[in-house]
């Protein structure tokens, strides 16, 4: 009986140990910024990432219609931090938008789990807001690239919306 509860507590370490390894943390600014904001220009960098260990122009040419993949994505994220969030915010391409959301992908793995960080800067100064590292997202279990891709970036969007609560 000692042991399992020795086995028992040990999980329970472990289980929250890798919880709070991959929260994401935020080393500048706050996202307070979002508080008045109805849409928030968003960008994804590709250019350092990584797609199953392949350069991002091997998945460019892989996967067919990637500029309209994208744009999904960016839905998806959205989708997300509105569900999480006490504030409306809509993300996607609004160039005019006060602040710029630039998510740098490092990593897609071969689940479509996504890894990398975010910085929002004000979209005309370009000066940095809010810095945040172990910006992950972790993809579903069935579908397409795209849709598996969508999956992380939702996912990803939901950490930030629960985040932007505190």
């Amino acid at each position: 009986m000692r042991n399992l509860h020795f086995s028992f507590l040990f999980l329970l370490l472990a289980f929250a140990w890798s919880s709070a390894s991959s929260a994401q943390e935020i080393t500048k600014g706050s996202l307070s910024v979002f508080a008045d904001q109805k849409n928030v220009n968003m960008i994804c960098d590709f250019e350092n990432c990584t797609v199953d260990k392949h350069s991002i122009e091997y998945a460019k040419d892989k996967y067919d219609n990637w500029d309209l993949g994208v744009v999904e994505i960016t839905k998806r994220f959205s989708v997300g931090y509105n569900d999480k969030s006490k504030d409306y915010c809509k993300f996607g391409a609004f160039p005019e938008a006060k602040y710029t959301l630039i998510y740098h992908l490092f990593d897609i793995d071969d689940d479509q789990d996504t890894k990398g960080t975010i910085d929002i800067i004000e979209t005309q100064s370009k000066e940095l807001v809010v810095h945040i590292e172990k910006a992950n997202g972790s993809a579903g279990t069935f579908g397409s690239f795209f849709n598996l891709l969508g999956d992380a970036f939702e996912n990803l969007g939901k950490k930030l919306g629960k985040l932007s609560r505190k």
